[in-house]
């Protein structure tokens, strides 16, 4: 059974995906890490805290400065579970919760890690019939050379 090198790579892609996201839920409880970008009177934020990534942007403060701010968030209980919307003085952002890229990313990845798993010793490497037992050297199943 051949298995091809972009499907390989998908599957350790798609795992290490999913162990960084599980891992950035976790380091997410009870902190907030965030990015604001100002630019022309507006401030951009980009952060993830409590289980969920968020960006939205409002009209930044005279002497605002943007950067990265790592913080405690007085709220240790608050996770997102499900989208929404923050409502800012003007623009409104997006909370996407953690686990909606985690599902898209996990369910095609396990779908490749069932379909490449290997048959049992001493079946068919094509149609995995057990072949136990069998000296013709041909699967009777499905006509592959053993």
């Amino acid at each position: 059974m051949q298995r091809s090198r972009f499907r390989k790579r998908a599957k350790w892609v798609g795992s290490v995906g999913c162990a960084v996201i599980v891992t950035a839920w976790i380091a997410t409880y009870g902190r907030i890490s965030e990015y604001a970008h100002v630019e022309n009177g507006t401030s951009t934020y980009i952060g993830i805290t409590g289980g969920a990534i968020w960006c939205f942007g409002m009209p930044s403060h005279p002497g605002e400065q943007g950067g990265w701010y790592f913080g405690e968030v007085q709220d240790h209980t608050r996770t997102f579970w499900r989208p929404r919307l923050i409502p800012a003085s003007r623009l409104d952002g997006p909370v996407i919760p953690l686990w909606i890229p985690f599902l898209i990313l996990a369910i095609p990845t396990a779908f490749l890690w069932y379909r490449d798993r290997r048959p049992p010793r001493g079946s068919c490497q094509s149609c995995g019939y057990n072949l136990t037992g069998n000296v013709s050297g041909v699967c009777p199943e499905c006509g592959t050379k053993t």
